[in-house]
């Protein structure tokens, strides 16, 4: 739970990781992201707060990037991570490009990457930064005859190929190199790993689709918090696949009285539970914060 009117500065992230490799990159990713802007957020004025985002979202980026390195990644890898059924990977050098092969010998390149959504409170002010598809909303309460209600106001845009500001910018910089699937997939559409798809346009620590328009720059946006809103979500994309956000405003405003704890526990056992029932499944986090 959070009290606007208090000056203290919270931060908290979501990050999800993909690939071989995706939960290493992502909690690589975090910590020095969290380390960066703990460090440098005390003390700024409200005017630096985007500049210390981009610049926490490039130290996040670039320590990942250090993974790329037969040193920091294990000889043996089993993926997907915690699965019933894995496989079982050697990662080595082909051609100077780090692969990970199968049991046949098989070879696939490595590469990885994590999506980044941060919130930033201070004061009645809202700073968001995210790259790639995990989401932000916020909960605003209905007023009037509205009173009692929850709406659901995304705080960001999917980066993908459905996004058309993100087409237009990887088609300006990169075309022929790079094309769009009928999905929203980002394709290498050239070279030795021609067919090489991500299901995003923007994301931290990827060495290979780095070259062909998938960028680690964040989106900021800024608000300035209203007393009409009172829930925020930021969630990866296994909680928006199987819940809408007008949907998941209400679960937390209907479990708020019990705390933000037990709102997001419930809220996330309810994506998971619709997993089982035959929803799509993936890993899914969340954070939840009620705003007094």
């Amino acid at each position: 739970n959070w009290v606007p009117e208090k000056k203290m500065t919270r931060v908290c992230a979501v990050l999800d990781g993909h690939g071989l490799f995706g939960e290493l990159v992502a909690r690589v990713c975090g910590e020095n992201l969290m380390k960066y802007l703990t460090e440098n957020l005390l003390g700024c004025d409200d005017a630096e707060v985007e500049i210390l985002l981009r610049g926490g979202f490039a130290k996040a980026h670039d320590a990942g990037m250090e993974l790329y390195s037969l040193e920091r990644l294990p000889e043996k890898y089993q993926y997907p991570t915690n699965a019933p059924h894995t496989d079982t990977f050697t990662v080595c050098k082909q051609g100077g490009d780090v692969v990970a092969k199968d049991r046949c010998g098989d070879a696939q390149l490595v590469e990885f990457g994590a999506t980044c959504t941060v919130l930033v409170l201070r004061g009645n002010n809202l700073w968001v930064a995210h790259v790639g598809d995990s989401s932000a909303v916020i909960g605003v309460e209905g007023s009037g005859e509205m009173e009692g209600s929850f709406l659901a106001e995304p705080l960001t845009s999917i980066h993908n190929g459905f996004n058309q500001s993100e087409v237009e910018r990887v088609k300006k910089r990169f075309s022929p190199f790079s094309n769009f699937t009928d999905d929203g997939y980002i394709a290498v559409s050239m070279g030795m790993w021609e067919g090489t798809q991500l299901g995003m346009t923007r994301s931290l620590s990827h060495k290979l689709l780095l070259q062909h328009g998938v960028i680690p720059d964040p989106e900021v946006s800024h608000r300035t918090l209203r007393r009409s809103d009172c829930i925020l979500i930021v969630a990866s994309d296994g909680l928006w696949d199987n819940v809408s956000m007008n949907e998941a405003v209400s679960l937390v405003a209907s479990s708020a009285d019990e705390g933000a704890e037990d709102a997001v526990h419930e809220l996330v056992e309810h994506a998971v539970k619709l997993a089982k029932e035959g929803f799509p499944q993936d890993n899914t986090t969340a954070i939840v914060l009620l705003l007094d």
